[in-house]
Order: structure tokens, then C-alpha cells, then sequence
């Protein structure tokens, strides 16, 4: 008797989970996975999760654990294999695509591995996210194990609902990718019956699609008295009669707060209603900024479990905001245990929706986005007796109960039919391959495998991740923007170069105001992170309005040597020059700038959009050092490079005819901030730079004598953010401006 047989026997299985969220984090999918994963652990199966280091609800990987690494570990008798995964704080824009993809990549040959050599009887697989679902699939089909999928959140309709994708064709193709890819499953698992019908429509037998709720531990959330003492209620300092509104759990785009945020603006002259929020996620920062005046509105962090049970005590009234285009697409773990804690809801749900349904004759319910109707259910809840809509929802909390919940889903990953079917298709290593090769749901998953390929290539350009400028390859400058050019990365920074290269939507065309010629590297060009009005370049020429124009003669990366071969090809730029405002870091005499490769600065646009983002993005992040830096070359000043400069200033100089022909302005990094303020020199080759500079009739400005500028102005030690670029364009256009006022004094005179 072999070990499968043995284990089916005594009603044990070897079970195999892929999630890309596990403990320890707190809330989500994590919990329940979690949960269920310990609960068949204590019922003595053996249980083998395959997962991604602890990030959420913030996208952020947080000591001890390392997002670049593999890591094993045990949660009681539960083996844990972590796999890496790039993060990046809030995960917007396409690093939603980057980081479950990235997760994908890294764990398929570890959860295929697993698999193949342990040979477990079921692998569940946890979506989001589905990318990860293909490689374990496959796996699970060559041993005979049982597949099946939990459904917590459908992520490709929800992708397009919250805006993330677009397109019609897109949708489409997502659409049949996705429908293919559930068709290997053997059995899926959903939460709610909307999303069962939603599978459903995308062509799954229906039989094979089951209803089972994320349950809440009825033991540890419980009806607490009101008049119990609470200790958030003590930290808060609220009065005994402050009427409590919480929201606690996670805090993204489906959550949709502002609309509690906007409700409790409104009733700000209600002294005696306070706002808690309880939780973490990409859109708190946002919301914190954007009501930083809400008064009436107190924060708390995301609680352990043995604390949650008490932080819902504390409110006289929950609310369950939800965005409206993702009403159907997720049921909120959150809801059973607002409902057992034994208080009144108020939930924002469109009629038709689950949410309504479930929550018909127990909640208050209003229209999603509106914050006035909101508003109105809270002052309803606070003047009137809920009791009877807490009794329902009480009984109501019996049906999520992990106690009716959890076995339930044991039973179906362990059915014996399904054990006895997978066995009579696996009675030896040739009938499986016969069987996979035959069987409709083995070519489901081959499919399944090129169905996430194609899939990851239509969301990466759906995003845009691919619009990126083109560059040629120029000698001297070494590498250029192709002239004439624009786009939009990740559908929302546009980007322009002109007729001469220069970023910027305006063409050359000198001869108005003093056009005055921006010069400078990464610092000047600005890049993907920033939207148009956000650079550099706009910020300075938004403060001189009509006085001058401003023309940026930038590339990431060059330096002095680089952008003096720009100038000595177009003779007729430095011709035109009215004044000049040219960039120097410390080492910018030291080489030219070489192209970095076509991950860098690439020559043509990328034949696959996904491998592009992984190779230009998550894999450098995982494995530093496989992508050359974009940083210019530093090191000593070279005389014939400082030659060239030399002569370059004195052109442009010539050229402006005027006695202040402009500055060099001297960027410094963060580190080499600090040693300013420090009372260090932080750059060597300033007496050379000085005396150039005065030779030619040009004014030093050093950024780090600015007492306005400060460290908190790098977005990355280097580059400014979008707050740094609005400090150096005020800096650096307060000098512009005094300059040419000094122009029209003296013209006046003579």
C-alpha cells in the first residue's frame, strides 16, 4: 500500500496551499487563510504552504522578513516556504501588476517543486492572485492531486470596475484567458452567491462552483455590554455619551472611505459623534491628507487578534463603505464580525448587490458615494433603537461561523469521492501522463499557462507600462531621446520631447522672451514619477511667466561631457541662447555618460510589455546588481573635459550678450546635504568650478547654502519629489528673475 492510499485511509491528507497572503499578516485573505490552514493542521492533516513575505495591507515587506529572499518556517505543524516578491509602498499604478506578478514568477518552480516531489492529495490555491495559479495547477495535474481554487476576490472584472485596466478588447481577451485558466480546476470555492453566478457566466458548470462564506471565530468577537469599560474608548479620551462611528479594516480603492471621511465633515457640528478608523492600506496616506482637518476624525493602527474583539466593542455604529463598481466582486471579510459584535451598520450598497441583500432588514443602508444619505443613517442610528436589526444581525452571524464554516470546507477539499477519482486517474506514472495529455482539464492548464502569459502582456500594456521614450544612439552625447515623441507612462505622466530632443511639449523656436537654456541631467529632465506641471522645468517657468522661456536640455544620467557634445551639434541652439542656468554634480567632469543597454535607454519599443517590467523593474529589485545604474559616472575632473566646459561657457556666455549671462547652480545628493550642514566641503571640484564660472561672467548658486532646501526634498536620495521640484524651481527662478530685472534696469539707464 502506498502512502496516498494509506492517507486516504485513515482520512488525512497532504494538503498544499498557495496564497500570496498568509500570517503574519492581520486582516483580508491572510486571515482566513490562515485560519483554515491551522484548522486542518489540528484536524491532522498535513499541511505545506507555499506564500509571499508578509506586505499587506501596505505593500511593504517589514523585518525580519526580506521581500528578496527565500525563507522557510514552521507556524506549529504548518511548513512555510516564502517566496520573493517586489514591493513598493502602496502599490499603485502598475506595480498592482508588478508585485503579484513578481510573486508568480519566483514562487512557480518552488510550488511546483513541492508538489512533484511530495505529491499532496489537494492543492488549494487562494486568488487573488491568479497568477499564481498556473504552475501549481499543472503540478497538481501530473501527481493526480485534487485542484481547487478559493475565490476571495475576482480580481480581472474588479481590475477593470476600479479602473485599473481598460479597453474593450482588453476585457475581453482578460476575460477568456481567465475562463480558460478556472476550467482546469477540479472544484472553486467562492464567498458570496453574486460572485458564484459571476463564475458561473463566464461558462464554469456550476456544480463545480461552491458557496462558502469567510467565517468569524463566534468565541472571539462577542456582544460586549455598553456600559463595559473600553480601553480604546479611555485612549481616545471619549466621553461616556460620544456617540462611536468605526470603520476597521483594510483602506484601498474598493473601500472607497472618502465617503465616510465627506459624511463626517458634514456632521463636524456634532459634537458628540466621533469617527474612528482602524486599519492600514495604499489610500490612508491620501485620505489623511486630503482631511487633515476632519477634527471629529480619530486614527488607530490595525490590531492583533486577541485586541479586535474589544476595538469593535467601542463602536455605537459600523460602517461598511464599499466602492460601487466593486459591489459584486468581493464580500467583506469585515461584515461577520461587525455583525457578532453585536452592534447597529450602516453600509453603503447599491440595491440587487449581496451586501443589500444580506443586510436588508439589519443595516441602514445608502447609496454608495453618497455622503449626505450616509450622513443621515448615522444621525438615524444614533436617535433611534436598533435593537431589533442587532438581534438579526446576530442570527445572522450564526451562518458565518467558523465552527459551521471550517469543517465544511475540510469536507469538500477532502471528499472521498474526489480522492477516489484521483486515484483510479494516477494508479501509475503512464496513465497519468495519458490521462493529463487526454482529459479537457489538462489542456485547460497548458492553456492556462499561455493564458497567464498573454494575460500579464495585455495588462502591462493596458497600463502603458511600455510608453517610454526611444533613444538613438548619438557620438559624443553617446545617447539621445528620439526628436519628436510623446506618451504616457502608466496611462497618467505624459512625456514629451521636441523637435530637439529637448523634454518638452513646445518645439524649439527661439527669438521672443530671453530664452534661457535649462541644462542638466536626470535632475532637469525629471522622468516617470512626475506628471508635466510636477517637473522641474514647469515649476520654474510658472513662476517667470512671460519674462523668459525655458528651454531643458536634459537627459538622464549625462554629465558636463555629454551634454557639451549636445550643444557642440546644434551651433544654432547656442546661438540663440538669451541666458543659461547649467546643472552640476560633484564628478560631472570626470566622463561622459555611455548608454546603459536597452533596459535603460531603449533603442525601440519592447517586444513584450511584461517581460519588460519584469526585467527593467522586479527582477533588479530582487537581484540587485542585474541592470546598470542610470546614475552619471562620478570621479575626478579630467582637463580636457574641463576644457571643453570651459570653452562651452564662454559660447553660451558670448551668445547671451549681457553682462549676467546666468549660473551654474551646484546640486548636491542628501548625503552630501549633510555634510554641508555639517560645515564639510561637499564638493571637491568647486574652486575649479568657481573659477570657470567667474572667468565667464557667471554667478555660483550651491543648492545646499539654500536654508530652504532640506533633506526631506529627495525622493531618493538624489532626485527631488514632487515637493523638491516646487522648492528648486522657486530657487532656481528667484534667481532667473533677478537677473533679467537687472537687464531691464540697465536698459532702461542706457
Amino acid at each position: 500500500m502506498d502512502d496516498r492510499s494509506r492517507s486516504a485511509d485513515r482520512l488525512t491528507q497532504k494538503i498544499l496551499v498557495h496564497a500570496i497572503n498568509f500570517a503574519p499578516e492581520l486582516i483580508g485573505c491572510a486571515k482566513c487563510t490562515t485560519e483554515l490552514a491551522q484548522y486542518l493542521a489540528a484536524r491532522g492533516h498535513e499541511v505545506e504552504v507555499v506564500t509571499a513575505p508578509p506586505h499587506y495591507p501596505g505593500w511593504i515587506v517589514r523585518a525580519p522578513y526580506r521581500g528578496s529572499a527565500y525563507r522557510q518556517e514552521t507556524l506549529g505543524s504548518i511548513r512555510l516556504i516564502r517566496c520573493p516578491m517586489a514591493t513598493k509602498a502602496g502599490a499603485a499604478g502598475v506595480w498592482r501588476l508588478l508585485a503579484p506578478l513578481s510573486f508568480a514568477v519566483a514562487a512557480a518552480p518552488i510550488v511546483a517543486w513541492r508538489i512533484l516531489r511530495r505529491r499532496p492529495d489537494v492543492v488549494l490555491c487562494v486568488e487573488p492572485t491568479l497568477f499564481s495559479a498556473p504552475a501549481a495547477l499543472l503540478a497538481a495535474k501530473l501527481v493526480g492531486a485534487r485542484s481547487v481554487l478559493h475565490v476571495q476576490d475576482l480580481e480581472v472584472d474588479a481590475a477593470f470596475e476600479l479602473g485599473r485596466l481598460r479597453g474593450a478588447s482588453v476585457r475581453k481577451a482578460a476575460n477568456f484567458l481567465e475562463r480558460r485558466l478556472l476550467g482546469g480546476f477540479d472544484c472553486i470555492v467562492t464567498i458570496s452567491d453574486k460572485m458564484r453566478r459571476a463564475l458561473s457566466a463566464k461558462g464554469l458548470e456550476p456544480a463545480k462552483v461552491v458557496v462558502l462564506r469567510n467565517w468569524v471565530d463566534l468565541d472571539a468577537i462577542r456582544p460586549q455590554p455598553k456600559s463595559a469599560s473600553n480601553a480604546f474608548r479611555l485612549q481616545l479620551g471619549f466621553a461616556e455619551d460620544d456617540f462611536v462611528v468605526l470603520y476597521a479594516g483594510h483602506i484601498g480603492a474598493k473601500q472607497a472611505l472618502d465617503v465616510v471621511f465627506e459624511a463626517a465633515r458634514r456632521l463636524a457640528d456634532q459634537r458628540s459623534i466621533r469617527f474612528v478608523v482602524a486599519g492600514e492600506g495604499p489610500a490612508l496616506e491620501g485620505l489623511l491628507q486630503t482631511y487633515r482637518d476632519a477634527a471629529n476624525v480619530a486614527f488607530l493602527p490595525l490590531q492583533s487578534a486577541v485586541r479586535v474583539n474589544e476595538l469593535l466593542a467601542m463602536a455605537d455604529l459600523h460602517v461598511l463603505p464599499q466602492h460601487v463598481g466593486a459591489a459584486d466582486l468581493v464580500l467583506p471579510s469585515k461584515l461577520g464580525g461587525m455583525l457578532a459584535s453585536g452592534r447597529p451598520i450602516a453600509a453603503t450598497a447599491k440595491p440587487g448587490t449581496e451586501i443589500a441583500d444580506l443586510l436588508a432588514d439589519i443595516a441602514l443602508l445608502s447609496a454608495p458615494g453618497d455622503d449626505e444619505a450616509l450622513a443621515t443613517s448615522i444621525l438615524t442610528a444614533r436617535s433611534r433603537d436598533s435593537s431589533d436589526k442587532v438581534a438579526r444581525g446576530l442570527a445572522l452571524a450564526e451562518s458565518f461561523s467558523a465552527a459551521r464554516l471550517l469543517p465544511a470546507f475540510e469536507q469538500l477539499l477532502v471528499e472521498r469521492e474526489g480522492v477516489r477519482r484521483r486515484e483510479a486517474g494516477s494508479a501509475g506514472a503512464g496513465s497519468r501522463s495519458r490521462a493529463f495529455v487526454s482529459k479537457r482539464p489538462g489542456y485547460s492548464i497548458g492553456f492556462g499557462l499561455l493564458a497567464v502569459l498573454v494575460a500579464a502582456e495585455l495588462t502591462a500594456r493596458a497600463l502603458g507600462f511600455v510608453d517610454v521614450p526611444v533613444y538613438r544612439r548619438e557620438p559624443g552625447t553617446e545617447y539621445l531621446p528620439e526628436a519628436g515623441q510623446s506618451g504616457r507612462f502608466m496611462n497618467a505622466n505624459d512625456w514629451y520631447f521636441n523637435n530637439e530632443s529637448m523634454p518638452l511639449a513646445q518645439d524649439w523656436k527661439p527669438g521672443g522672451a530671453i530664452d534661457a537654456l535649462l541644462i542638466g541631467n536626470s535632475i532637469v529632465m525629471g522622468g516617470n514619477p512626475y506628471k508635466q506641471p510636477e517637473k522641474l522645468v514647469a515649476q520654474i517657468q510658472s513662476r517667470l511667466g512671460a519674462r523668459s522661456t525655458v528651454w531643458p536640455i536634459a537627459v538622464g544620467g549625462w554629465n558636463q561631457p555629454n551634454e557639451v557634445a549636445y550643444l557642440d551639434r546644434r551651433p544654432e541652439i547656442v546661438r540663440a541662447a538669451g541666458y543659461v542656468a547649467w546643472e552640476y554634480m560633484a564628478g560631472g567632469l570626470s566622463s561622459a555618460s555611455a548608454w546603459r543597454g536597452e533596459y535603460v535607454f531603449p533603442t525601440q519599443r519592447p517586444v513584450s510589455a511584461a517581460w519588460y517590467a519584469l526585467r527593467r523593474y522586479a527582477i533588479p529589485w530582487l537581484v540587485p546588481g542585474t541592470l546598470a545604474s542610470e546614475l552619471p559616472p562620478r570621479g575626478n575632473a579630467e582637463n580636457a573635459h574641463a576644457a571643453d566646459f570651459d570653452r562651452m561657457l564662454h559660447d553660451l556666455a558670448a551668445s547671451t550678450r549681457s553682462d549676467r549671462p546666468g549660473f551654474i547652480w551646484l546640486y548636491p545628493s542628501q548625503e552630501q546635504l549633510r555634510m554641508a550642514r555639517r560645515g564639510e566641503e561637499w564638493l571637491p571640484e568647486r574652486a575649479l568650478i568657481e573659477t570657470m564660472a567667474r572667468r565667464n561672467g557667471l554667478r555660483i548658486v550651491d543648492v545646499a547654502a539654500k536654508i530652504e532646501w532640506n533633506e526631506s526634498h529627495y525622493r531618493d536620495g538624489l532626485h527631488p519629489n514632487v515637493e523638491g521640484n516646487r522648492m528648486l524651481g522657486s530657487i532656481l527662478a528667484a534667481e532667473i528673475a533677478a537677473d533679467v530685472a537687472d537687464r531691464m534696469i540697465s536698459a532702461v539707464g542706457q
